[in-house]
């Protein structure tokens, strides 16, 4: 296997990445004013993380004639950007359960029943499959 470089997932990294690769997923063909109105970072982090994710490849603006005759621009993933999207989706599954238990810095352990729930889960799924 090639050992990845730092650079290579360095977009993915940034501050508020992933949330706009995976709202896109659940939320495709989103105007610039929906994206902005969502919740999280600042509408400058936003802009500026769209663009990269352009030049990334990760996903694209279409413009669109709106009604008002102005040119308004939907943001979609590109084919490249669905497959990533779903891959954080499935590591986002596989590690939902485990973070439930944790404090919202996931330094410690907020439910002290964690670790026995968290066993009990992986002795079922190893039953199963």
């Amino acid at each position: 296997m090639e050992e990845p470089m730092m650079k290579d997932l360095e977009i993915l990294e940034r501050s508020c990445s992933i949330y706009l690769v995976r709202y896109l997923l659940h939320h495709p063909h989103q105007s610039l004013t929906m994206l902005m109105s969502t919740e999280g970072k600042s509408l400058s982090t936003k802009n500026r993380r769209l663009d990269e994710l352009g030049v990334a490849g990760l996903i694209d603006i279409y413009p669109e004639e709106g009604e008002d005759k102005r040119v308004k621009g939907y943001y979609d993933l590109t084919p490249m950007g669905v497959e990533v999207a779903k891959h954080l989706d499935a590591i986002y599954d596989l590690m939902k359960y485990h973070l439930s238990g944790c404090n919202e810095n996931y330094t410690i352990f907020t439910d002290p029943e964690i670790k026995k729930k968290l066993e009990k889960k992986k002795k079922e799924q190893n039953d199963q499959g």
